[in-house]
Formats: structure tokens, sequence, C-alpha cells
């Protein structure tokens, strides 16, 4: 496997996990998403994370 296979895989991975970490926390994936990198440079890793009690209400499912 090739550097760039692997730094996809990686990527791939961590990407699968947040989104699976999304749904687990009952969060509507795609607007989860979007509002993560709409903030990813004005609030903290911590703030983001799906289990963050920062995240907004409105962004889980109904």
């Amino acid at each position: 496997m090739g550097k760039n296979e692997c730094f996809l895989a990686r990527y791939t991975t961590v990407l699968f996990s947040i989104i699976q970490t999304a749904k687990i926390n009952n969060l509507q994936v795609s607007k989860y998403l979007e509002y993560v990198l709409d903030h990813l440079n004005h609030k903290s890793i911590d703030e983001l994370l799906p289990y963050s009690k920062s995240i907004p209400k409105t962004l889980q499912n109904d």
C-alpha cells in the first residue's frame, strides 16, 4: 500500500468513526458535519465532538 493509500484509509476511518459517533448521539449527521466545518476555526476540537455538551440541540434528530 502506498503513502497516499494509507493516508486515504486513515482519513476514511476517522470520518466514518465521527459519523457513527454522531449517529449514536442522535445527531443529524449532515447538519452536524456542516456545523463542524463552519466552526472549525472558532471552537476547540473538544467542543465539536458529537458527544460534547456544547453541540446545539437543534442538531439532534426529532
